[in-house]
């Protein structure tokens, strides 16, 4: 809708007449032919290339799943390592110390 309003709005100037008419009209064709190509293109030329390289596509095998290691504590940017932040908002779990208990002791400052 919005291209069809775009080429119907522009072709008046296709078709003006008098002074600087030539300038007119050269912008209203190529405002009106760029819309309708592009258009054109959008709704038939892409949705074939899509369904021909979707149609050549081959799923790949599932692979098997990998638990994360137990010892990273997953957390927002910004904790971990003590309030201090690591950039990637993980944090080390020492063995032997709960997951919440060591979090919340570190996060917290009370370490």
């Amino acid at each position: 809708m919005t291209s069809a309003a775009t080429v119907f709005g522009h072709f008046p100037l296709m078709l003006v007449s008098g002074p600087g008419a030539e300038a007119r009209n050269s912008i209203g064709t190529v405002l009106v032919a760029g819309m309708t190509v592009g258009t054109l293109f959008t709704l038939f030329v892409v949705p074939v290339f899509y369904s021909l390289i979707a149609a050549q596509h081959q799923p790949t095998p599932a692979r098997e799943r990998v638990e994360p290691d137990a010892r990273w504590i997953v957390g927002g940017a910004g904790q971990g390592q003590g309030g201090h932040g690591n950039g990637a908002g993980r944090a080390w779990h020492p063995a032997g110390a709960g997951p919440a208990r060591w979090w919340l002791g570190r996060s917290t400052g009370r370490g």
